[in-house]
């Protein structure tokens, strides 16, 4: 088998109301603008966490949106209408609350992937829209399309502007805002910022060179689910984690490996991190095992013990 250090790196690198504010008068509600009626919605071409631009990824299409705001927050709902052909799938369908001054919307799909090979690997998709009224009536912000499993597809980033253009069309269907359910929280969202990754092999003590990872972490609005994205800002490796029942897990996209006898390997990463209690926010330190399992003509496993200390606040909290 290879260093573990080293292969465990290698394997971890593949591993949110325009014209009008709502009421005042309504307690504990943000002043947010109105997202009522037609927009226009352009995004920009994708791009990888590398720089590289996915060609035939920009696009214009049709919003259509309806909001309501309550004791409990501002809510919307947006049908996107007649997408053009586009490389980057899209929701056709969102409900976003006004949190922290921007509109945001949090989705999971299945969704499956192809490597290199041609080989399928399912996937969670995650689909986010992050999106900031401004001055001009514009409504301006990121759309990002991520995948539940490290090192497989979807790990790129639109720009997203929205123009309104008109009153909303009668004719299409939008979900009603005020009958949507209150946005939840969940304590997953306190894990954010820089993280410095120790990994050290429990039975030989042996300590592998650290990791620095800076992110955060979006949930669904019901905040029974979440996705902690963290990003190495000098290698671009990535460490992505799912949260659900108090814990975060983690698994990599295959990795081929060479044996020392020179055959062939395929190696996969899990991981697994407990919620700290108490909670606090941001979350200072989490401690867990990640274990690499490798098949081939040297099979075999390792896992070590984890720990990511929070060392900064890295892009900041997610919305």
């Amino acid at each position: 088998m290879n260093r573990p250090g080293l292969a465990l790196a290698a394997t971890v690198a593949v591993l949110t109301c325009i014209s009008a504010a709502c009421s005042s008068e309504t307690p504990g509600v943000d002043t947010a603008a109105e997202l009522n009626g037609t927009f226009s919605a352009v995004f920009g071409p994708s791009t990888t966490l590398g720089g590289n631009v996915i060609p035939d990824s920009a696009a214009t299409v049709t919003w259509v949106a309806r909001s309501a705001c309550r004791d409990t927050g501002c809510v919307a709902a947006a049908t996107e209408v007649a997408p053009a052909a586009s490389s980057a799938p899209r929701p056709p369908s969102m409900v976003l609350d006004f949190v922290g001054g921007h509109w945001v919307s949090v989705d999971e799909v299945p969704s499956e992937c192809v490597n290199s090979k041609g080989e399928s690997i399912t996937v969670q998709g995650w689909q986010t829209y992050v999106l900031a009224p401004k001055p001009d009536g514009t409504l301006v912000g990121t759309y990002t399309n991520r995948s539940s499993v490290g090192g497989a597809c979807h790990n790129s980033t639109q720009t997203v502007t929205l123009s309104r253009t008109g009153d909303g069309d009668p004719a299409v269907e939008v979900a009603d805002p005020a009958t949507q359910s209150a946005r939840q929280s969940s304590p997953a969202a306190a894990l954010w910022g820089e993280y410095r990754q120790v990994q050290t092999n429990p039975r030989s003590g042996q300590v592998y060179p650290p990791t620095t990872y800076s992110g955060n972490t979006q949930c669904l609005r019901t905040g029974e689910r979440c996705l902690t994205y963290l990003v190495d800002p000098d290698s671009k490796a990535i460490l992505v984690m799912t949260f659900a029942e108090g814990q975060w897990t983690s698994t990599s996209a295959p990795l081929d490996a060479t044996c020392p006898d020179g055959g062939a390997a395929r190696s996969t990463l899990t991981g697994q991190f407990a919620l700290p209690q108490p909670v606090s926010d941001p979350i200072p330190k989490l401690t867990g095992t990640q274990r690499t399992t490798q098949t081939g003509t040297c099979p075999g496993s390792l896992t070590l013990d984890v720990t990511l200390d929070r060392v900064g606040d890295g892009t900041g909290r997610a919305p």
